[in-house]
């Protein structure tokens, strides 16, 4: 027996330990990833805020239209996200482990961020599941390698595996043959990997199916950008909380106004500012140091040079005094330059942290060269703790890092401005590594570069010229200062021979750097741009697709021009549209004007562009009375959940002439609005409920309080034609769907709900999905119009069963205008009514059944005789009677319940009527002995006061009581208002 026992206290011992992440662990992770993930620099050196405070949708494109990264990536079992420097993959993957620790029960899976530049920098870092051991433990969750196996082997985690371009090329082969093995090995384990496009040569595929370019920002992301960051930043450098205060909020949008216009004058400065890191840096250079001005120039290499400048002499930018900083801006900028070479050489490690010593013996050598007697230590605490350019990356301040890859290859670049030689030479040894750094060479130097672009293009016989290399030679075209003419021509004559696409495909890089070329004013992007002008016309159709493309990237005024009139092709209009969307808002008076005129497409395309121009166009299309108003509406409907364009939308012009509306609409939320968009509210509002269209394209859902405002213009009684529409079997039917849906999660997750609550049941997460497959089970069940059905799911799958089920099923609900009216008072609940209408009623009803009775014991017994003798043994009969209905009619219910819960084929419309029938036999003669035993009571009565007052005493407590139940039911109805707390949960689930 003592075996046994030791047997199965080791088996359990086993079977806990082998569990990947206990309830313990879980929760240290969490608190460890909040701690050190949550917060991203609001600056791109310094301040740091909540991630969710300005973090922005990343997005890919697929078709032409824009979609959520995260949506995409979320349930793909392998996938690759590809961009370029500072496109936001790293800060992608935070914002997901982040979202992860805030709601872990919307999650199936952990994600852990892998760093990959580690791979093999230590000898204990040979692996991959050695790297996800190792940043477990970094994040206070130290697990065991077998545990972390089982939990692979299982599907637990989301690996999202950062920075393959990191990886030094004689890592990067192994890492990638490892990864393909791993990707076999654990088949159930979602693994998403991120690296620059210019870097990644496909060798992940078919593995690796699913392959994603982050796009740019367009205009929409760049304002939403802009205006949080404005929301957090203060001319004074210091963070502060965003104000509600409308004059402050008005000076936000004149700053995000600014930069915009300044951005769309000149495309090249566009398309540095897709971007997050570069958008960043030209908010901060405005705010912090106005007199850089964005608008200085069109160089990446710049804006690197300006940004940094600044942060090393800011002490006196931001108006401190005492003599801080000891070294000068010059020294340090030395000094920055010679420690981010050596952080850029390619070590056995191939990581991005240098060493102390290392950064040390720069400094050292820096002050040696100006022979200077201070202290390497002191500067570099300058540079760490002043000018914030370098940062102590572990426990023990021993390794420091830049706080971005490009600052340091820019610095990089600087330091080898006098060294073309070596620079090509560590180019070539290293290709991956130097490749962005050549490209900041040539925009960091004031001197032609020619030279070296050329020696790239052509290569040596040791070392001849990829395809890779070519791309790279046309890239730095639009990045260089100064270069030759014959060498430009020599590159973009053979790249215009090559043609637009890549052995078929189209080579996002090469369209990018085409489409840059061609904005130039110079004979070769005249000649470009005529080039890319003629495929578009001519060329085979992925040859004109990817010409539209780098046309759409120049953002010229004739370009635009030229977009417009090849939609009309409808060989090509689809893409000849998505490339005029890419364009943002410089495309919004040519889409309008031909929108205005009734073309839908037109209005597709403004809705896609997504910005508070775009939505200000779509508000003018509202009021017309074509055939694109009420498409134009139901895209507003989905853009007014966006803050910044309902703040917009506020500023529309009043409508010309009389356009019906729904005037009550906006009533509950216009306490600060104009009567214009009250107005312009209305009448999407009115749109919605009345004109029936297509199913508009969006994976957003409606705003709640224009979609609720157009189910209730659909009126009482069209809603409850719903209802009288079901035969009683498909009515019983929905309303046990979602009871059956409620009751199985319940049971799964032991959720204490009640059944028949349906807003204790949507609102929780946990039943989404089910309810999410529900819905269109139900909608088919129900009987409803098209413009009924369209408005229910334009809310969603979650609010849309709310809505169908409170609203249309329900035959007691009846919401109305007045309801809405009120929809966001919260009046009290009426309790002191209800205790004095119920004491009145019950104290009446209870003295008259006690009187009722001792009068029928005195009949029956002869001491207090009144009424005809056979009454009272009639009423002893159907006492008898109602007893026993009640015993049979407990047993029945309890009979019902357990058939309801234990099986689920039970026909629950035979259940009904049995129970129905059974109540009825029971009420009946419950009720006969309540008469019997009143009339008794009104006896006893009548010989005190006589018949008349008798009569008149119970008419009386009878009609107070009534009028008291009336006045609470209607303060109880205006509590119960049933829109109230649909909108309430609706908003606080979004």
């Amino acid at each position: 027996m003592s075996g046994l026992l030791q047997l199965a206290a080791q088996q359990t011992h086993g079977w806990w330990r082998s569990r990947a992440f206990r309830h313990a662990k879980l929760n240290q992770y969490r608190s460890s990833i909040l701690a050190n993930d949550r917060h991203q620099p609001l600056d791109f050196l310094s301040t740091a805020v909540d991630i969710d405070d300005t973090y922005v949708q990343t997005q890919y494109v697929v078709d032409g239209v824009r979609r959520d990264l995260y949506s995409g990536v979320r349930d793909a079992s392998r996938a690759v996200v590809l961009g370029a420097a500072g496109a936001g993959k790293s800060i992608f993957f935070r914002y997901w482990v982040v979202r992860w620790a805030r709601r872990p029960q919307d999650f199936h899976r952990l994600p852990v961020v892998v760093d990959l530049h580690l791979y093999r920098s230590r000898p204990e870092l040979g692996s991959i599941e050695q790297l996800v051991l190792d940043k477990l433990a970094r994040r206070d969750c130290r697990e065991t390698l077998a545990a972390l196996e089982h939990a692979l082997q299982s599907g637990r985690l989301s690996l999202l595996l950062d920075g393959l371009d990191e990886v030094v090329d004689s890592h990067r082969d192994p890492l990638i043959a490892e990864l393909r093995g791993f990707a076999q090995r654990y088949p159930t384990t979602q693994i998403v990997v991120t690296c620059r496009d210019a870097v990644y040569d496909g060798r992940l595929q078919p593995v690796f199916e699913n392959q994603m370019h982050i796009s740019g920002f367009d205009d929409a992301g760049m304002r939403r950008f802009l205006g949080q960051w404005f929301r957090f930043r203060r001319h004074d450098g210091r963070q502060v909380q965003p104000s509600t205060d409308e004059s402050i909020r008005g000076n936000i949008r004149e700053r995000v106004e600014q930069v915009m216009a300044e951005l769309h004058a000149s495309p090249a400065l566009y398309q540095l500012a897709r971007t997050p890191l570069l958008l960043t840096m030209m908010a901060y250079l405005q705010v912090d140091d106005p007199g850089a001005g964005p608008l200085l120039t069109n160089s990446r290499a710049d804006f690197y040079k300006l940004a940094i400048e600044h942060m090393l002499r800011r002490d006196v930018t931001m108006g401190r005094t005492g003599g801080i900083a000891r070294f000068r801006a010059a020294h340090k900028s030395v000094a920055l330059q010679r420690i981010a070479l050596a952080a850029q050489k390619v070590t056995a490690s191939g990581a991005r942290a240098i060493d102390e010593h290392e950064v040390i013996e720069q400094i050292a050598a820096v002050l040696e060269r100006l022979k200077m007697a201070d202290s390497p230590r002191a500067m570099l605490d300058e540079i760490v703790e002043r000018s914030e350019l370098l940062a102590r990356i572990d426990e023990q301040n021993l390794l420091y890092q830049f706080p971005h890859m490009t600052l340091q290859e820019y610095l990089a670049a600087r330091a080898l401005a006098d060294a073309p030689a070596e620079l090509l030479a560590r180019y070539r040894e290293n290709r991956g590594r130097w490749r962005e750094t050549l490209k900041l060479w040539c925009g960091a130097i004031d001197r032609d570069c020619g030279d070296v672009v050329q020696s790239v293009f052509s290569g040596t016989p040791d070392h001849p010229a990829t395809y890779q290399d070519r791309l790279l030679a046309l890239e730095c075209i639009p990045e260089a200062q100064e270069i030759r003419d014959e060498v430009v021509n020599t590159i973009v004559g053979y790249f215009h021979g090559l043609g637009v696409t890549n052995d078929g495909t189209i080579d996002d890089l090469r369209i990018a750097a085409l489409g840059a070329i061609a904005a130039d004013p110079r004979p070769w992007g005249v000649d470009t741009y005529r080039y890319l002008t003629a495929t578009a016309w001519d060329g085979t159709p992925l040859e004109r697709v990817a010409a539209m493309q780098a046309l759409a990237a120049t953002r010229q005024p004739r370009a635009i021009e030229l977009l417009r009139s090849l939609a009309h092709d409808t060989a090509v209009e689809a893409d000849a549209r998505a490339a005029l969307r890419s364009v943002g808002e410089q495309a919004i008076p040519h889409l309008l004007a031909r929108a205005v005129e009734g073309h839908e497409q037109d209005v597709h395309d403004l809705a896609q562009i997504g910005t508070a121009g775009a939505a200000y166009a779509l508000g003018e299309i509202v009021w017309t009375d074509g055939p694109a108003a009420p498409v134009a509406a139901w895209h507003l409907a989905r853009m007014f959940r966006d803050r910044s364009i309902e703040d917009e939308l506020r500023r529309t012009p009043p409508p010309k002439g009389t356009t019906p509306g729904l005037p009550w609409a906006w009533e509950p939320f216009a306490e600060a609005s104009a009567e214009e968009f009250s107005a312009l509210a209305g009448r999407i509002s009115y749109l919605l409920a009345e004109e029936h269209v297509e199913p508009v394209t969006g994976e957003e859902a409606i705003d709640p309080r224009l979609g609720l405002a157009a189910v209730i213009a659909r009126g009482p009684a069209r809603r409850a034609l719903t209802y009288d529409k079901m035969d009683d079997g498909s009515r019983q039917q929905v309303l046990d769907s979602i009871s059956a849906t409620v009751f199985r999660r319940g049971r799964l997750f032991r959720q204490r709900k009640r059944l028949s609550s349906l807003l204790d049941a949507a609102i929780d997460s946990a039943t989404t999905d089910l309810i999410a497959e529900d819905l269109q089970t139900l909608l088919r069940l129900c009987r409803l119009d098209p413009i009924d059905r369209h408005l229910i799911r334009a809310f969603g799958h979650l609010h849309g069963a709310m809505v169908l089920l409170v609203l249309y099923v329900r035959r007691r609900t009846h919401a109305t205008i007045k309801d809405w009216r009120t929809v966001l008072d919260r009046p009290e609940e009426p309790r002191l009514l209800r205790r004095i209408y119920m004491s009145i009623g019950l104290g009446a009803a209870s003295a008259a059944l006690a009187t009722g009775i001792v009068r029928w014991t005195g009949e029956l017994f002869g001491w207090w005789p009144w009424g005809p003798s056979w009454l009272a043994f009639a009423t002893l009969f159907v006492l008898a009677l109602g007893i026993s209905g009640i015993l049979v009619f407990m047993r029945r219910l309890e009979l019902q319940i357990e058939r309801l819960f234990d099986d689920n084929s039970v026909d629950s419309e035979t259940g009904r009527r049995e129970f129905l029938r059974w109540t009825g036999c029971l009420l009946s003669p419950m009720l006969a002995l309540g008469v019997t035993l009143l009339v008794y009571a009104a006896a006893s009565l009548a010989d005190v006061v006589g018949w008349t007052a008798s009569l008149g005493v119970i008419a009386g407590l009878c009609a107070a009581n009534l009028l008291l139940r009336h006045v609470y039911l209607s303060r109880k109805r205006k509590f119960d208002n049933p829109l109230r707390d649909l909108l309430h949960e609706m908003r606080r689930s979004s």
